[in-house]
C-alpha cells in the first residue's frame, strides 16, 4: 500500500512541477517548434510545365455559374531554405476576376512540385463570349522579395 501511494504522490509531484515550470509564471518552452514565417528563406526554382490554355465551363444542371480551370503548372524546386511560397494565378482581367493558389514549401522541399488551383466560380450573365485573354502567372516569395517565374498569356475557352 506503501508503495502504491509513493508512486501517487511522485506523479502528482511531476506533474505540477511540470505545469508550473511551463507556466507563464516560469515561462519554459518545452517545445522546439520553428514558427510559421510564410515568405522566408530561399528558393530556387524554374517552371518546367505551363498549360496555354484554360477554360469557362458552364455549371451542369442549369447551376447558373461557369468554372474557370487550368491544368496544373509543373515547378522543378532546385533548392529551398526556410519557408518559402509559390503562387499560381490566372487572370482574365475582362471579367475582373483572378483564381489563384498558394503553396507554403519547407526547406526540405526539392525535386518537382505540382501546382494547381481549385476551380472558381462565375455568375453565368458575366459570360458573353467565346473566349478571353488570360495571363498566367507562378510567382516565386522568399526573403528576397518576389520573383516572377513565368508569366504568359493564355486563351480562356468558354465550354458550353
Amino acid at each position: 500500500m506503501n508503495c502504491e501511494r509513493a508512486v501517487l504522490v511522485a506523479t502528482v509531484t511531476i506533474l505540477l512541477g511540470v505545469t508550473i515550470v511551463s507556466g507563464p509564471l516560469v515561462g519554459v518552452s518545452l517545445t522546439t517548434s520553428e514558427a510559421f514565417d510564410p515568405g522566408s528563406g530561399t528558393i530556387e526554382a524554374s517552371v518546367t510545365a505551363a498549360p496555354e490554355t484554360a477554360t469557362l465551363e458552364r455549371g451542369s444542371h442549369g447551376a447558373g455559374v461557369y468554372y474557370l480551370r487550368a491544368a496544373p503548372i509543373e515547378v522543378e524546386i532546385e533548392e529551398a531554405s526556410g519557408q518559402p511560397s509559390l503562387t499560381y494565378e490566372l487572370l482574365v482581367t475582362e471579367l475582373g476576376h483572378t483564381a489563384s493558389s498558394i503553396t507554403f514549401l519547407d526547406g526540405d522541399a526539392a525535386g518537382t512540385a505540382s501546382l494547381e488551383f481549385d476551380a472558381s466560380t462565375l455568375e453565368a450573365d458575366r459570360v458573353d463570349a467565346e473566349a478571353y485573354s488570360g495571363v498566367l502567372r507562378v510567382i516565386a516569395n522568399d526573403g528576397d522579395g518576389e520573383r516572377v517565374l513565368v508569366e504568359r498569356n493564355v486563351t480562356v475557352e468558354v465550354v458550353e
